[in-house]
């Protein structure tokens, strides 16, 4: 289950690469830990960000800290102003991207280990009480934004060419249908995830968006392929027309969405 706790699990090593990235030389980080609005001004840093996405070398830093950077500073550039919601989906995003868990039992993915919405679906239907349906309503809201989000180019391909019946409009009308429900659930208000289930159920389609600019901008690098740039012209639209309630990838690089899941119906 995700939970936005990123911040939570932001280390001293952690502190320590954002006080050097904001003002070198810096020994705080230990007062910052239990300085709350300190510290999340100082992950809103754009000296920061900058810091972790410019960075030649291997980065000595948590995925939670990470992602979390990245998600806010492109969040905010949109209009996306709510901590809590970028600490849910960099929460997503470490569970995975770090260990890569997209089958139903939360297990390793293998490159062919799918598993499809339309299951998790009837597993939502089928679940043995308001817990395990609350859990399994927010895990397809989940799969549908990080697949929707990350890997927008190869659901927009093989929708186009005839690989899959479904695109882009298939996957966010389920995953915010998802969130919506998990959101109604009693567990959802006792673990205070109602606000932030209900937000990324409305907003779907404008927080996909971002994280495609996230994912085109920081995740893949090379040259822009032709795919990518139909799927944004398409897709994508004016980023400015989404930035929240205010207002195909190139085979040779990066990870292959099917080491995650690329099924539909």
């Amino acid at each position: 289950m995700i939970v936005p706790n990123c911040r939570q699990h932001i280390t001293s090593a952690d502190l320590a690469f954002a006080l050097d990235a904001v003002s070198p030389g810096a020994s705080r980080a230990p007062e910052l830990r239990d300085a709350s609005t300190d510290v999340d001004e100082l992950l809103d840093s754009r000296e920061l960000f900058e810091a972790l996405v410019r960075s030649g070398s291997l980065l000595s830093v948590s995925p939670y800290f990470f992602y979390y950077v990245l998600v806010r500073q492109v969040f905010r550039e949109r209009g996306i102003g709510e901590r809590e919601v970028a600490d849910y989906v960099a929460a997503l995003l470490a569970h995975f991207l770090e260990g890569r868990r997209l089958r139903e039992g939360g297990g390793v993915a293998t490159p062919r280990a799918f598993v499809y919405l339309v299951d998790l679906v009837k597993a939502a239907r089928e679940a043995r009480d308001g817990r395990a349906a609350f859990a399994m309503e927010a895990r397809i809201g989940d799969v549908a934004l990080f697949l929707t989000g990350v890997f927008p180019d190869a659901i927009h391909h093989r929708h186009t060419y005839g690989r899959r019946a479904t695109g882009l409009d298939y996957y966010e009308a389920v995953g915010r249908s998802g969130y919506r429900s998990a959101s109604q659930h009693p567990p959802a208000g006792h673990a205070d995830l109602a606000p932030v289930l209900g937000y990324l159920a409305a907003e779907f389609r404008g927080l996909r968006h971002a994280l495609n600019e996230l994912s085109d901008r920081w995740f893949w690098s090379g040259p822009e392929p032709v795919e990518r740039l139909i799927r944004q012209a398409l897709h994508n639209g004016d980023p400015s027309a989404d930035a929240g309630p205010h207002g195909g990838r190139d085979e040779s690089d990066g990870p292959d969405p099917d080491d995650w899941l690329v099924s539909d119906v």
